[in-house]
C-alpha cells in the first residue's frame, strides 16, 4: 500500500532535482538589441477588463521601439464595461470578436491575425504589463533567421497575501518546468501571454485547427503543432528584461477555475513528456495527501516523505526565482496546501465543468 505513493514521491524528488541542476548549469548569453526593422501587431482579447488595460496600454508606450514599427488591435469579446481607448501614440484600434467555437479567445485571436497589417504577430492578455526592451528583444531573436515562433516568461505583479504568494510559488514551479522543455527539446508549454508567431506559420500550422473545442489552448496546441512540423523553428526566451507580468487572481473560486481551465486541455496533450509530466504531478501531489492522511498513526516513513516533497518543490521554483529575481514567500504553508489544490483540480478537470468571465464551459 505504501510502496506505490512512496515511488511516486521518489520519481518526483529525482525529476524535480535534475531539472535543478540541469537549470542551474545552463547560462544564457545577454540579448543584443539590433536595429529595429521587424514590424508587429500585438493581439489582445478581452472581456471586461476597463480596469486593467490602461496599464497594459501605458507599458505599450513605453516600449523602447519605434511606434510606426508596431500596431495594437485589442478583440472585444462582448465587454459589458464600456472601455473607451484613449489618445495613443501609436496605432491602436478595437474590433469585435466575432464568435465561431466553443472557445472565444482562440475565436479572438483568428480575426486578429485576419485584421493584422504586419506579418509578426504577439499576444498578450488585458491584465499585463510588458517590459521596455520587449519588442527589442523578439527583433533581435529574429534577426537571427530560422525563428518563427518565440515564447517568454510570465510571472505575477508583486505579491501581499498568502493567496498571492501561492500563486507566485507555483508560477515559479511551472517557468522551470517551461524553461526545462526547450532546453532538452521536449516543448509543450508555453503562455500566450508573452507569446509571438509569424503570419506565415500560423497559417502553415492551420492556426488552432482542430483544437477549437477547448475553450483555452491558443497558446500550448499551436506549440504542439509547431514541436511536429518545424521545432527548430520555435526560440524561448528566458531574460529578465523579457518577463510579461500578470495580475493574480483575487480568490481561491477564480483561481481554481482558472487551474481547471488549464488542465482540462491536458487530456489532449499527444506527446509522451507532456503526458509524463501531468501524471507525475498529479500522483506526486496525490501521494503527499496520502502520507499527510497516514502522518500521526502508520509509520515515521510518512515524515520523511513529506519532507522530501517539500524539498523537491523548492528545488523546483528555486532556478526561476534566482533567474527573475522574485521571492519565494510563505514557501511552507505553500508546499501543506498547494498537494490539496492541486489534486482537486487535477480530478476535477477529469470530469468537472468551469466558469471562465462570466461563461460556463
Amino acid at each position: 500500500m505504501i510502496l506505490i505513493p512512496l515511488v511516486c514521491i521518489g520519481i518526483y524528488f529525482f525529476f524535480s532535482l535534475f531539472l535543478f541542476f540541469y537549470l542551474m548549469s545552463k547560462k544564457q548569453n545577454p540579448q543584443k538589441y539590433p536595429e529595429p526593422h521587424v514590424s508587429f501587431t500585438i493581439l489582445v482579447p478581452f472581456r471586461n477588463e476597463s480596469q486593467k488595460l490602461p496599464f497594459l496600454l501605458n507599458s505599450f508606450e513605453k516600449m523602447n521601439y519605434p511606434k510606426s514599427k508596431f500596431e495594437v488591435i485589442l478583440i472585444d469579446d462582448s465587454s459589458t464595461d464600456d472601455f473607451e481607448l484613449p489618445n495613443l501614440p501609436f496605432s491602436c484600434c478595437i474590433i469585435p470578436n466575432i464568435r465561431k467555437s466553443n472557445s472565444p479567445k482562440k475565436d479572438a485571436l483568428i480575426e486578429g491575425v485576419k485584421r493584422a497589417s504586419f506579418e509578426w504577430i504577439v499576444t498578450t492578455d488585458a491584465d499585463c504589463v510588458v517590459p521596455v526592451n520587449w519588442l527589442s528583444i523578439m527583433n533581435g531573436i529574429i534577426s537571427k533567421g530560422e525563428i518563427q515562433m518565440i515564447c517568454g516568461p510570465v510571472l505575477y505583479k508583486p505579491t501581499f497575501t498568502f493567496l498571492d504568494h501561492f500563486q507566485q510559488n507555483e508560477m515559479l514551479s511551472l517557468q522551470s518546468l517551461t524553461e526545462a522543455s526547450f532546453r532538452l527539446k521536449q516543448l509543450f508549454m508555453c503562455n500566450g501571454a508573452n507569446f509571438a508567431y509569424s503570419k506565415f506559420f500560423f497559417n502553415h500550422l492551420k492556426g488552432f485547427e482542430g483544437n477549437l473545442k477547448w475553450a483555452s489552448g491558443d497558446d500550448v496546441f499551436l506549440l504542439q503543432k509547431a514541436m511536429k512540423v518545424s521545432p527548430k523553428s520555435v526560440w524561448f526566451e528566458a531574460e529578465k528584461d523579457f518577463l510579461v507580468t500578470t495580475q493574480p487572481s483575487n480568490s481561491w473560486r477564480e483561481l481554481f477555475f482558472q487551474r481547471v481551465r488549464w488542465a482540462s486541455k491536458s487530456k489532449a496533450y499527444t506527446q509522451n513528456f507532456a503526458q509524463f509530466c501531468a501524471l507525475l504531478f498529479l500522483f506526486g501531489n496525490m501521494s503527499f495527501l496520502f502520507f499527510c492522511v497516514g502522518f500521526f498513526s502508520i509509520s515515521p516513513y510518512f515524515i520523511f516523505a513529506i519532507a522530501v516533497k517539500m524539498f523537491a518543490d523548492l528545488l523546483l521554483a528555486w532556478p526561476s526565482q534566482k533567474k527573475y529575481k522574485v521571492s519565494l514567500k510563505q514557501v511552507l504553508l505553500t508546499t501543506l496546501v498547494y498537494p490539496v489544490f492541486a489534486s482537486v483540480v487535477g480530478v476535477y478537470s477529469l470530469f468537472g465543468k468551469f466558469e471562465w468571465k462570466g461563461r460556463k464551459f
